[in-house]
């Protein structure tokens, strides 16, 4: 119902520009449950600060429906202001959404329109205590709340085709709540509690993914090392902050009380774990069971500095929302019979794809094992036959043949169990030759339609289609798919990857600050760390990165090493010494460097003669390179080079553009001295 409280001035059409607060008390059905009339009085309280907020910013309250509250401001920079102090006092926790944009004013003063409905979505997006705001907050702020609105990456919102670009408030002071940390605390912890929060954003991912009947979660109590404080503490903390991440992805999850009765509230997963103190350390051991089966399906633990009890929780908890979503997939109509030892080696297969664990033959050996005890289950023959695929890259022509069919026999077998399953859709595109970028296209563009919140699809069509130039449009699939699935550590890598060539070069070391603290020891989030550094001017982190190089990566020996060191400092001074750009041109015909990085640095630094011989050897060889590479912002020197249509015709791109009509985005270059189409015909009469 609208409030009745004046506004500003509006148009005559009843248009006009306002900034929209949005604020929904969380887990409020859950309240109501345990108890009814402490949750209307919650609601009581919380209209009493909206109202005292609004006015005091020069904001009027003007929709309100259960636990929900509309504000209006017309400025951004009160209304920041106004969400945060309700967001720090409120209690229980709310979600806040805030955004700026065009209103339409009702004759009884209710706000419609585009600005509302995205104010809405965010505040649905954000984590309970937090405050989500879209870019058009973020440009309209300034002074020092502007530097407190922390990057998320870009998310596409309910019943909308565009994506926003959002970013979270980190409230000034600290809090009892971990999202309430200021931005010059340890990354660890920020990094963490981000990730909590991108969760939440990705909360209509695998959870949506063919669930019969929701299978209900019980977190029980934490035990905790005797006498020991700081475990008392995390112990005393994890089931609310578990409960919290199941909440958000929509689990149903019985309330503690119910959790701690004997037949536990009807569920069938129980959560638990304890706390114990190993040194400085405090170490975190959690278990997911099944209460149908009497059995462990998974469990794991976690470890960070007693100083970083906050960062650790929120990682335990995130983790266990990605299992418990993991489970239910599984578990749903779509995965067929599984039994739980089955389930539980398909949790172990998981966590090693996603730790980056295992050679691709020991998890084919593990997928195997897996569809033979469970033959109807589509997700496992999916994940055969995507392995299968990636196993066939490496193998002799003889042997990659009979890897292919079986990979494409087991792509067929897993979409004729689930029509809708995604996984099959990446084995198929995998199996494609290289060069055949629309045919890759088209199968991935088909797995899209078939399972749009499927984060690797989603990923996979962004890294696509930066790999044939269309830059831009890839964007928004690749920064989905890890909103959607932000602990895995190839999303990640690609969006770093992806804002790095793009030159949003802050963005990208925000995120390699945050993916170095989550997967520290991940050794293709280190090396993007480093080689982003390098190439895109952080020259003091690349030294730092370059110290701390993993002594067992075959592109990092120590001459390559001290190559790299060499050209950080020589680009330091203005100047890369040209014998430096030899060495490393040297290194990576050898084999030794990464090919790949070194031809964009070589591009960087003005060496194009030297980057096209690194990439012609590379290319020719399918090392460690991409085409997407030559569409970074280092590689700009090469696509103004006559060359370059020459390469990329040698590579298949010429041929795709001319077919598909899809040019790439740096043919509308302003400063490009040829016409793209003109030079890709006659690359390709010359390739005759």
């Amino acid at each position: 119902m609208a409030e009745s409280q004046p506004g500003h001035e509006h148009d005559s059409a009843g248009h006009r520009l306002s900034a929209i607060v949005a604020i929904d008390l969380a887990g409020y059905s859950a309240h109501t449950e345990t108890d009814e009339a402490a949750a209307v009085r919650a609601v009581g309280v919380l209209r009493e600060q909206v109202e005292r907020q609004a006015k005091a910013h020069g904001g009027r309250l003007f929709n309100s429906a259960g636990d929900g509250f509309m504000l209006e401001f017309p400025t951004a920079s009160g209304a920041l202001a106004a969400a945060e102090t309700i967001a720090r006092d409120a209690a229980p926790a709310v979600r806040v959404g805030v955004h700026l944009g065009e209103v339409s004013v009702t004759p009884h003063g209710d706000l419609l329109g585009h600005g509302v409905n995205v104010a809405a979505r965010l505040q649905a997006l954000a984590r309970p205590g937090a405050v989500l705001v879209s870019d058009s907050v973020r440009r309209a702020t300034q002074g020092p709340a502007s530097k407190r609105l922390i990057p998320q990456g870009r998310v596409r919102l309910d019943k909308m085709s565009e994506t926003v670009a959002v970013f979270v408030l980190d409230p000034a002071g600290s809090g009892r709540r971990g999202l309430r940390r200021r931005l010059s605390q340890a990354w660890p912890a920020l990094a963490g509690l981000a990730v909590v929060l991108l969760l939440a954003m990705g909360g209509l991912a695998w959870w949506q993914y063919g669930r019969a009947q929701p299978l209900r979660v019980a977190v029980l109590a934490f035990q905790a090392q005797a006498g020991d404080a700081d475990a008392r503490r995390a112990a005393d903390a994890l089931p609310g902050q578990l409960i919290g991440v199941l909440t958000d992805r929509q689990t149903d999850t019985v309330a503690p009380e119910a959790a701690a009765r004997p037949d536990r509230g009807g569920a069938r997963l129980l959560v638990s774990g304890a706390v114990e103190r190993v040194g400085g350390l405090l170490r975190v051991r959690i278990s997911l069971d099944d209460r149908r089966s009497g059995r462990s399906l998974w469990s794991k633990s976690f470890e960070r500095p007693a100083a970083e009890a906050e960062a650790l929780e929120a990682q335990a908890a995130a983790k266990v929302g990605d299992v418990i979503d993991r489970t239910t997939r599984a578990l749903g109509p779509v995965g067929g019979t599984i039994d739980a030892d089955t389930l539980s080696a398909w949790l172990k297969l998981s966590d090693q794809i996603r730790d980056g664990r295992g050679r691709t033959a020991e998890l084919v050996d593990l997928d195997r094992r897996i569809v033979a005890r469970a033959p109807h289950f589509a997700v496992g023959h999916g994940h055969l036959a995507f392995d299968l695929a990636i196993t066939a890259m490496n193998q002799p022509d003889t042997l990659a043949a009979r890897t292919r069919a079986e990979a494409r026999s087991e792509a067929e077998l897993a979409l004729k169990l689930d029509p809708k399953g995604g996984d099959a859709y990446l084995a198929l595109a995998q199996l494609e030759s290289p060069d055949a970028y629309a045919a890759r296209e088209a199968i991935l563009m088909r797995g899209l339609a078939a399972d749009p919140q499927n984060p690797s699809i989603n990923s996979f069509l962004g890294d696509h289609l930066r790999s044939v130039g269309r830059v831009q449009e890839a964007e928004a699939f690749y920064t989905r798919g890890y909103a959607l699935d932000p602990l895995s550590p190839p999303k990640a890598i690609s969006v770093i990857l992806g804002h790095a060539g793009l030159g949003d070069e802050a963005e990208a070391a925000a995120l390699i600050d945050r993916s170095l603290a989550l997967f520290p020891d991940n050794r293709g989030v280190r090396r993007a760390a480093i080689y982003t550094a390098i190439v895109y001017g952080f020259p003091d982190a690349a030294l730092a990165r370059l110290a701390q190089a993993p002594k067992d990566d075959r592109f990092l020996g120590p001459q390559v090493v001290k190559a790299w060191r060499d050209y950080v400092n020589s680009a330091r001074r203005g100047h890369v010494d040209p014998a430096v750009l030899a060495r490393l041109a040297d290194a990576a015909d050898a084999g030794l460097a990464d090919q790949g990085a070194v031809m964009n640095a070589l591009a960087q630094a003005g060496d194009p003669d030297r980057a096209f011989a690194v990439a012609l050897s590379a290319f020719g060889r399918r090392s460690q390179i991409y085409t997407s590479q030559l569409f970074d912002l280092s590689a700009a020197s090469m696509r103004r080079d006559p060359r370059f249509m020459t390469l990329a015709a040698r590579l298949g791109l010429t041929a795709y553009w001319r077919t598909t009509g899809r040019w790439p985005d740096f043919c509308s270059d302003p400063g490009l001295p040829y016409d793209c189409k003109t030079a890709a015909a006659k690359a390709a009469g010359r390739g005759r």
